[in-house]
């Protein structure tokens, strides 16, 4: 896919707190599709994120999570309907700091 890379020439984006701080890791939605594909939710959002063409690097301090997160990562193929729910979610707010407001 093309995600939003191409729509901004070609910069690179990267996902910040992918996971929402885990927030969305009990997210019903996450956790339907997780277990349609048999996946951890982490699966799931790691994979939305390579969709939309954005780097993801999920924060864990358990190297075990690292492998589980990547594991079967490209197996996994998420429908247009998966995919367009999971872009619809809120997730309660902001995450981290609005990167709007650095200068």
């Amino acid at each position: 896919s093309s995600g939003i890379n191409a729509e901004y020439g070609g910069i690179q984006f990267m996902g910040y707190s992918p996971l929402a701080q885990g927030r969305l890791l009990t997210h019903q939605t996450v956790l339907q599709i997780a277990q349609r594909h048999d996946v951890p939710p982490a699966q799931v959002l790691v994979k939305w994120c390579v969709e939309q063409g954005v780097v993801c690097i999920p924060r864990t301090s358990q190297p075990a999570r690292v492998m589980e997160n990547l594991d079967r990562l490209e197996e996994l193929e998420l429908s247009k309907d998966e995919i367009e729910t999971l872009t619809g979610l809120d997730c309660g707010g902001k995450v981290c700091w609005d990167p709007r407001t650095v200068v």
